[in-house]
């Protein structure tokens, strides 16, 4: 007897032979390269009056990698909000014990904050869920 899962690997398979693999390029073409950022970057731009969303990530957390993939979407489908926010990321394994790091309260990697200038707007810390992340992104316009 065949399997449901079974036949849909088929069916997704032959989809995507016909297609050129275009259905399974799509899916996979909406990553956006933020390389990591020094705390000086980040505190220039801060008082520099800038609106930035800093994201405190390891290559190696699945909460970040799950985060990186909603701001990839979002950034995909809203390609204005980097013209009008900058989104930068520090690492968390070399700063999470620096003194900007701690002045900022900031309690584990997959924390998001977002500032205009010196004010905080808000802050979400493991949050994946893309309704969240928006939120927050929205709050910086």
């Amino acid at each position: 007897m065949i399997s449901r899962r079974f036949l849909l690997t088929k069916l997704v398979a032959s989809i995507a032979i016909l297609s050129g693999g275009a259905v399974l390029a799509e899916s996979q073409n909406t990553s956006i390269d933020r390389p990591y950022v020094d705390v000086a970057t980040v505190k220039a731009a801060m008082v520099e009056g800038k609106t930035i969303v800093v994201t405190w990530k390891t290559e190696w957390c699945s909460t970040c990698n799950m985060q990186k993939r909603v701001f990839d979407t979002i950034l995909t489908e809203e390609p204005t909000l980097a013209e009008k926010i900058m989104f930068l990321d520090l690492n968390w394994d070399e700063y999470s014990n620096h003194s900007f790091t701690k002045n900022l309260n900031i309690p584990r990697r997959s924390t998001i904050v977002v500032f205009k200038g010196m004010e905080e707007l808000g802050r979400l810390i493991a949050a994946t869920n893309r309704s969240e992340i928006e939120k927050l992104i929205l709050k910086a316009l």
